[in-house]
């Protein structure tokens, strides 16, 4: 059979759902970093501790998942400036 055809039998074994897309646990990393004013380089420690098989996180990424927050309407997600950027996420009130 070629490569992208698959048996009835292994067809029927496959999981109806798709896998998850994200490796990282946002939920954890959230956790952690809630009400805590922190650089972005430390979400992006937080974010590889609770990934699985993840090696790095980019800048982007946690830029992008802080834009994600924000426009969630739940939180929100304040920046400030000193030698580096500093995030504090907290809770809409």
């Amino acid at each position: 059979m070629p490569e992208d055809v698959i048996s009835i039998d292994e067809f029927l074994k496959l999981p109806e759902e798709a896998p998850r897309r994200s490796k990282v646990n946002y939920d954890a990393v959230l956790a952690e970093i809630l009400g805590k004013p922190v650089t972005i380089r430390t979400i992006q420690d937080i974010m590889l501790k609770h990934s699985a098989g993840k090696r790095k996180v980019y800048y982007s990424e946690v830029t992008g998942w802080l834009e994600r927050l924000a426009a969630s309407g739940k939180y929100e997600v304040l920046v400030r400036y000193g030698n580096k950027k500093y995030v504090l996420v907290r809770r809409k009130e």
